[in-house]
């Protein structure tokens, strides 16, 4: 009176998950986008299974999205570590796609963890499956850079004279860079005097250790020397880095002047004045400045003394009369060129009238027995004014007169 049927019990369900970013080394500084998918083979639906994933702390910022598919479904979106609660009819999934935003100082190992679980008071037979781990190998790569800028420049560069070169290293990312050095080996056209970042010196490089700078980070230093010789001044500041760098192409940064330059300056005066000038008689000076080079003359000062028997009318230059002296300044004058100023003056006094021309510069010249120039002009006497019929009649009978006393004189004599 007993019968007995006897059943295999099929599993409800058999969960498991997946989790890759397709690579096994991730740069720090980057993103990195996981690809999750929690699955069931069946035979049954698992509502209210759970997917879980808690990112690592290198993770510094995580954004997701999911998408369901054969009737799997799960939350849209969210941010921070996943606990999302799913339905998964057999053959369905949910696939979530997670960008970790990896810390940029970073190192070691980023490792992490997906979870498929059972619905609350269910049990899935093959667990083994339920999670899935993703681990990369963590690099460094961190674009640094190095410019440099001169600054506080006086024009012309004079031996002697200061400024400053304003050195900025940056770091483009995406890791932070360890271990940045920036050197700059200054020339013998420069003296090196201070500078403001705690800079070593050792003639004629210095050194300054950074240290670490963080992605889109930047520190500066300011250089000051002083000119010590002349000619072009060349400058170029490097910068290294412990952690590897994309680009070095931009690690090094190179600022040219032209320096202090040699021009040997001379002037020569000219008068376009007849061999007999009278007072009320105007001409003119010519005076001509050159450069003998070699190099770019700057802040030329010309100057023309007049004669007390002068006076001045007019010049082409713009000349500014103070007293007697007549000045005017040009900027530059390339090597081999030549400057000229015409200045009109007319004769007030008799006599011979000396013009002293004169000319400096701001640059170095070699020579200067031949900036200055003199040149004397004759004036004559003052003109007798022309007489009409009637002064003729009386200059005659003075003369007349005058002699007629002076024959009466001799006989009484």
């Amino acid at each position: 009176n007993s019968a007995t049927d006897t059943d295999t019990v099929a599993p409800p369900f058999d969960l498991s998950i997946s989790k890759t970013n397709g690579t096994a080394s991730s740069i720090a500084g980057t993103t990195t986008v996981y690809t999750i998918v929690a699955s069931n083979a069946g035979p049954n639906t698992a509502a209210g299974a759970t997917v879980t994933d808690s990112f690592p702390a290198a993770c510094t910022t995580v954004n997701w999205t999911c998408v369901g598919a054969a009737g799997g479904t799960c939350a849209a979106s969210g941010n921070g570590n996943i606990n999302d609660v799913v339905t998964l009819p057999a053959g369905a999934t949910a696939t979530y796609s997670a960008s970790c935003g990896i810390d940029p100082t970073a190192t070691g190992t980023l490792s992490n963890t997906a979870t498929v679980a059972a619905p609350m008071g269910l049990t899935d037979p093959t667990p083994a499956n339920n999670t899935a781990t993703d681990s990369d190998t963590l690099g460094a790569s961190a674009d640094v850079s190095i410019a440099k800028v001169a600054q506080g420049v006086p024009n012309p560069v004079l031996v002697g004279s200061s400024f400053s070169y304003l050195l900025t290293a940056s770091n483009a990312g995406p890791s932070s860079a360890s271990g940045v050095v920036v050197t700059d080996s200054l020339p013998a056209t420069l003296t090196y005097v201070s500078n403001s970042c705690g800079a070593s010196f050792t003639a004629p490089t210095l050194t300054w250790n950074v240290g670490t700078l963080a992605p889109a980070g930047s520190a500066n230093c300011t250089i000051n020397v002083t000119v010590a010789a002349l000619g072009q001044i060349d400058n170029t500041a490097s910068i290294s880095s412990a952690t590897t760098d994309p680009t070095p192409a931009n690690n090094s940064s190179t600022s040219t002047l032209a320096g202090a330059q040699t021009a040997d300056v001379s002037i020569g005066l000219s008068a376009n004045a007849g061999p007999s000038l009278a007072v009320g008689d105007g001409f003119s000076y010519t005076v001509i400045g050159t450069n003998n080079g070699p190099g770019t003359a700057s802040g030329l000062d010309f100057s023309l003394l007049l004669s007390s028997k002068l006076s001045f009318v007019s010049s082409n230059c713009g000349a500014v009369l103070n007293g007697n002296t007549l000045s005017w300044t040009v900027a530059t004058l390339a090597n081999g060129a030549s400057t000229s100023c015409q200045i009109d003056v007319v004769v007030v006094l008799a006599g011979d009238a000396q013009a002293s021309a004169a000319v400096t510069t701001n640059s170095f010249d070699p020579g200067l027995s031949n900036n200055t120039a003199d040149l004397v002009v004759g004036t004559g006497a003052v003109p007798v004014p022309a007489l009409g019929r009637l002064g003729l009649l009386l200059l005659m009978l003075i003369s007349a007169g005058l002699g007629a006393l002076i024959v009466g004189r001799i006989r009484s004599a």
